[in-house]
């Protein structure tokens, strides 16, 4: 893996861990504070999550290979849809681990860590090669 790579990687990560503390906390608030349904909370803090890390992720990780001919409307409607697909993955997982053991206590942020460790691949390779294509795939 060359430095550039890596780098990449990292502020991949970075980004996913910020957009993780905040789909952890509007998690907390949506169940606890408005004591809404697993689904519901999940929802509104996976979407407040995915425009946290496409702000970070278009500026930090793939800044350099951005098509920027691409406008915001179309690299975010990219990115969202990327995002819905890696998003079914995490969100089902994260359904199945609630169902399987509850939702009290510390049980709906293992269930949020086991969905968002099952969609970080799939974010990754489409981001990089779908997403923020523009010279990642010129020679």
């Amino acid at each position: 893996m060359t430095r550039e790579q890596a780098a990449k990687v990292a502020a991949f990560l970075v980004a996913g861990g910020i957009g993780f503390l905040v789909d952890a906390g509007l998690l907390w608030v949506g169940l606890n504070t408005l004591e809404l349904s697993a689904l519901a909370a999940r929802a509104i803090s996976f979407t407040a999550a995915m425009l946290t890390t496409w702000v970070l992720n278009r500026s930090l990780a793939f800044a350099s290979q951005r098509d920027r001919a691409r406008g915001h409307g179309s690299e975010l409607a990219l990115y969202g849809l990327a995002t819905l697909f890696s998003g079914a993955i995490n969100i089902g997982l994260y359904l199945v681990v609630i169902e399987a053991l509850g939702r009290g206590g510390i049980y709906p942020f293992i269930a949020l860590a086991a969905g968002v460790g099952a969609g970080l691949v799939s974010n990754f390779l489409l981001y990089n090669f779908v997403v923020f294509r523009g010279s990642a795939t010129r020679p």
